[in-house]
């Protein structure tokens, strides 16, 4: 009988051609995996992959056995799922990747709650702006800060929360307050830059809705450089109000357009969760889901 550890590396390699992938996504190292795979290919005395320097792809015998490792796999998970039912608690290792500053304003929050509900789950976080490769390190969610277009990936719609404009009175005192979204280009604009453009401003009012590409005196990939830059008086930065409520009740910053709401390209600033596909029916990733969906920053 084929070990299960290695029948699981085997599909999860099938599945998305990395065996690096496989590693991280199951705690191993690549040595260990490709041990594994060549024990698994002994015992069944067939070379299921053929490997080059660019791809891995299945063999012949691969595709072939292929239906009959993932039949051993989902009869296994469908026991070990009977057992969760009778047990009714979710269990296992969450790793996940969020934003520099919305994981620590929404996500870092919500999981004192989440641990002390879930005893059996354990989290690893990695909190960082660089938006990895989710299968490729072993991610189980990332979450993500507007539209999603890669359709490898399930998304669930987490919530929206506030943003605005807003600028040190020192900026202002020197600058001038602008009274119209269309005066922002004549002014030092903050913008988040996430690949290899800023994210454009949308601004609405009463059904005017205006979409703004002001030039930006400084473009940062995290927004905490630009919440410290507003601080330090470069400029008006678009932020989550949850990060700027406390600068603003102290006047450490002032609104910029209060009137008008600041969204993003699409209107709304929204918070996502992506995960693979293979983990839609995970028990300990869909109670994290509701629990951040249901627990969002007051």
């Amino acid at each position: 009988m084929a070990d299960l550890a290695a029948l699981r590396l085997l599909l999860h390699i099938a599945d998305y051609g990395s065996f690096a992938g496989a590693a991280a996504a199951h705690g191993l190292t690549p040595s260990s995996v490709t041990r594994q795979i060549r024990q698994l290919e002994a015992e069944l005395g067939a070379a299921l992959f053929h490997r080059t320097t660019r791809r891995v792809a299945l063999s012949e015998a691969g595709q072939r056995y292929l239906p009959h490792a993932r039949a051993i796999v989902a009869a296994d998970d469908a026991g070990r799922a009977a057992l969760a039912t009778v047990q009714q608690e979710p269990a296992g290792l969450l790793r996940i990747t969020a934003p520099l500053l919305l994981g620590n304003l929404f996500v870092v929050p919500a999981l004192a709650g989440f641990l002390a509900r879930y005893p059996a789950i354990r989290v690893e976080l990695t909190i960082s702006d660089e938006r990895f490769d989710l299968i490729e390190r072993g991610f189980d969610l990332g979450i993500r800060e507007g539209p999603q277009a890669d359709s490898s990936m399930r998304v669930r719609r987490l919530f929206r929360y506030q943003r605005l404009l807003c600028a040190s009175p020192a900026y202002l005192a020197a600058h001038g307050t602008p009274a119209h979204p269309t005066e922002l280009a004549g002014h030092a604009c903050l913008r988040y830059r996430g690949g290899t453009h800023a994210e454009p401003w949308q601004l609405e009012r009463a059904g005017e809705r205006l979409l703004l590409d002001p030039p930006a005196r400084l473009a940062a990939n995290d927004l905490q450089s630009l919440y410290q830059a507003a601080l330090a008086g470069c400029g008006i930065a678009r932020l989550p109000l949850e990060r700027v409520r406390d600068d603003l009740a102290a006047g450490q910053l002032i609104a910029v357009l209060p009137d008008w709401r600041c969204g993003g390209a699409d209107g709304e600033a929204v918070l996502w969760a992506v995960f693979p596909e293979r983990l839609q029916k995970s028990a300990r990733l869909a109670a994290l889901l509701d629990w951040l969906a249901t627990h969002p920053p007051a």
